[in-house]
């Protein structure tokens, strides 16, 4: 039986794709808590000036196994997460968990990432 919840959250994987020296990628991975919004407000943040750096600030809540340079877990915050978002290629992972957990879908090692504006209205394939 589905159950209707008011308020879902979600633990979800993240692959970050970190660019290395000599141009390759470094995958790396760890787990972000996200409040899976309705399909009305993720299209309201899709479209206004906030984007995807918006969607996440409403719907990234916490994270497991993110760690500081030299050891140690890294704990999450307003402050840490906004550090996070900064990152491009971390906001762009974080974009596609996000919007494959919201959909139901599983993570894809496809390669082929969302848009860096702002986030879509559909799960990245």
């Amino acid at each position: 039986m589905f159950v209707l919840m008011k308020e879902a959250r979600v633990w979800w994987p993240v692959t970050v794709q970190k660019p290395v020296d000599g141009g390759a990628i470094a995958e790396e991975r760890f787990e972000a808590q996200f409040v899976l919004l309705g399909q009305e407000r993720i299209e309201e943040l899709s479209r206004s000036e906030a984007g995807q750096k918006g969607l996440l600030e409403e719907t990234f809540v916490d994270w497991r196994g993110v760690a500081r340079e030299g050891g140690g877990e890294v704990p999450f915050s307003p402050e840490t997460r906004t550090q996070l978002l900064d990152i491009p290629y971390v906001r762009r992972a974080l974009a596609r968990a996000f919007l494959n957990a919201a959909y139901g879908a599983k993570e894809k090692n496809s390669g082929t990432p969302p848009s860096d504006g702002p986030a879509a209205a559909s799960p990245a394939t």
